[in-house]
């Protein structure tokens, strides 16, 4: 029984944690981007063309994982998009915040 207690506890935080994220996605030309939010924090970020897309989140130490993939099929008949990983990258807080506004300004 104590494992249930234990169990519903944990759902119980991750509820909690969910409540305070925000979402927000944005269209920029011809950029979609798409970010989350804890509290004030920015903790996901994404940014997608029709032939590119970065998927970055911050890890618990505060550095970024960045991650660009080339979009390999857009299909609508697809559920999915099919990517083909090109790079992941690791990034302090100014690193990647810079890295984030050079790809905004060539993909626009």
């Amino acid at each position: 029984m104590y494992w249930f207690f234990c169990i519903f506890e944990v759902l119980q935080r991750s509820n909690d944690q969910n409540k305070h994220q925000m979402k927000n996605q944005v269209q920029v030309q011809n950029v979609t981007i798409t970010t989350i939010h804890e509290g004030h924090e920015l903790t996901e970020a994404q940014m997608k063309t029709s032939c590119r897309f970065l998927d970055c989140y911050k890890k618990k130490d505060g550095t970024w994982s960045v991650q660009l993939n080339k979009i390999v099929s857009n299909d609508l008949d697809e559920i999915w998009d099919e990517n083909k990983l090109l790079r992941i990258y690791n990034m302090s807080n100014v690193e990647f915040f810079a890295y984030w506004d050079k790809k905004m300004n060539e993909w626009k």
